[in-house]
């Protein structure tokens, strides 16, 4: 049985500045919306951004989360991202 069996695609979005428009770069695979987060800010962390939000890919618009780019950060660093 596949891994992605049981998760779901989220679209990964970013805005590199605060008044920035939203882009999309890219999509992660997750059981949960707290999963899409995590592995979204662990993937696309090569980069310093405003704001990343992850959307689940069957067309609801409404974000799972949305964070900055150093609570992203703070959040590796207490080891809430491994």
């Amino acid at each position: 049985m596949s891994g992605f069996a049981h998760s779901e695609i989220y679209q990964v979005l970013v805005r590199r500045k605060p008044e920035g428009e939203l882009q999309l770069i890219g999509a992660v695979h997750a059981p949960t919306h707290e999963l899409a987060m995590l592995y979204a800010a662990w993937t696309y962390d090569e980069e310093t951004w405003a704001e990343l939000q992850v959307v689940r890919r069957d067309g609801s618009r409404e974000a799972a989360f949305s964070v900055s780019s150093s609570q992203a950060a703070e959040a590796k660093e207490k080891g809430a991202v491994s």
